[in-house]
C-alpha cells in the first residue's frame, strides 16, 4: 500500500497538467500537497493518457450530425425558441433578417428539426 502524506508548504513545482489559477506573488503557503510514489505517479499519468485516447477514438467514430441547424447552435436556439409560436414560414424570415440568408436554414430543414425535437421529447417521457 503507497505511503500517502498531507503537508502545507511551499512549492516550487510547476503544476503539470491543467493550470495555476492563482495570481502570481500570491501566497502559496496554505496549498495542501500531497506525496506519492513516483510509481503511482506515472500509472496515473498513463491512465489519465489512456482515458484521453479512448475520448479521441470516440470523437473520430461519432457521425457528425448533417442538419444545417444544429450545426449551428446559435440558430437552433432561436428557431427552437420560436417553434410552436409562430409558423416556420415566419420564423424563417425572422431567421433571415437576423443571421443572413446564408446562415437561414429551408423551410424542409427547420420541420425536420422540429420533428427530431418532438421524437426526443417523446423518449424522455
Amino acid at each position: 500500500m503507497p505511503n500517502f502524506t498531507h503537508e502545507p508548504r511551499r512549492s516550487s513545482l510547476k503544476p503539470e497538467f491543467g493550470g495555476d489559477s492563482r495570481s502570481p506573488g500570491e501566497d502559496d503557503d496554505d496549498i495542501p500537497l500531497v506525496t506519492i510514489p513516483l510509481t503511482e505517479y506515472k500509472r496515473l499519468l498513463r491512465i489519465e493518457l489512456s482515458v484521453q485516447q479512448r475520448s479521441i477514438s470516440i470523437q473520430l467514430l461519432t457521425k457528425p450530425t448533417r442538419s444545417s441547424v444544429e450545426r449551428n447552435p446559435e440558430v437552433a436556439n432561436f428557431i427552437t425558441l420560436r417553434l410552436g409560436q409562430m409558423h416556420v414560414r415566419q420564423i424563417m424570415d425572422e431567421c433571415r433578417k437576423r443571421f443572413g440568408k446564408r446562415q437561414t436554414p429551408s423551410q424542409n430543414a427547420i420541420y425536420r428539426y422540429w420533428e427530431k425535437l418532438r421524437i426526443e421529447a417523446r423518449r424522455q417521457l
